[in-house]
């Protein structure tokens, strides 16, 4: 008998706790916040873009000049 008082004692401060622990961490939870780039910001941003495009589509063949793209 008294274990079953322990045990569902126990049991309801556990999810006490899981439910603590998930009030605080919504609570806590930063918001995005939108910021505007300036033009530079973003042209350095669009090449970085461009310079990683090149190197995913490297062709070792073109390179050693086994075959001329056209």
């Amino acid at each position: 008998m008294i274990n079953a008082i322990i045990g569902s004692l126990v049991t309801v401060v556990f999810l006490l706790c899981l439910y603590g622990a998930y009030t605080l961490g919504r609570r806590q939870k930063k918001t995005d916040v939108a910021i505007k780039l300036s033009e530079q910001e973003q042209l350095e941003i669009e090449r970085k873009l461009k310079g990683f495009e090149n190197i995913m589509n490297y062709d070792y063949d073109v390179a050693i000049g086994k075959r001329v793209s056209t």
